[in-house]
């Protein structure tokens, strides 16, 4: 009789816990669609991408919560420096690059900071590529290095050293050379 009482009470802390979770995780949720609403500044494009990200998260099996953070400072940083749809094809091939090297959250979350730090400074800095967006998601050097040579076909042969002297020169822009350096992460 008492381990009986014991399974019910067990049984009630283990509902009641799954209960807590729940509403935790939809308060969560509403809290960033709330940010997510501010940001986007109308209701048609707060829709479009509330959409997207639930599309992307179910293609792409990435927690839902995490991605609506991540995107809300993405969107953020590049809202006035690339066209809507660019901003949602960085994304989701960073999220699509993210999901086949089966990366954790926390580093597709370093990979979206490096990105937010590079279209904040406008152009490209060794710092970001190298030692932050390259160690949180593998191959992004060479991915930039594709990249540059499809946005400019008149520089032959670069290489990893090339692309890091024309960085240090200043001539990497943001928002010109990370969208195609996403499709090419995506791609590779």
């Amino acid at each position: 009789n008492d381990l009986s009482q014991l399974g019910f009470i067990g049984g009630t802390a283990g509902v009641v816990a799954l209960g807590v979770k729940a509403f935790d995780t939809t308060k969560e949720l509403q809290s960033l669609n709330l940010a997510l609403k501010s940001v986007t500044e109308t209701e048609s494009n707060f829709a479009e991408q509330q959409g997207f990200l639930s599309r992307i998260s179910e293609k792409y099996g990435a927690d839902l919560r995490s991605l609506t953070a991540e995107y809300v400072s993405f969107y953020v940083s590049a809202k006035d420096k690339l066209a809507g749809n660019e901003i949602q094809g960085i994304f989701e091939d960073i999220t699509k690059s993210g999901s086949a090297l089966g990366l954790s959250n926390d580093s597709l979350k370093r990979s979206f900071i490096a990105l937010n730090q590079m279209l904040s400074k406008g152009t490209v800095a060794s710092e970001e590529l190298r030692g932050q967006l390259a160690e949180a998601l593998p191959g992004s050097v060479q991915a930039m290095v594709k990249a540059v040579q499809k946005l400019h076909p008149e520089i032959k042969d670069l290489n990893e050293k090339g692309l890091f002297e024309m960085i240090k020169a200043g001539k990497i822009l943001a928002s010109e050379v990370l969208p195609e350096t996403a499709r090419q992460l995506a791609i590779m």
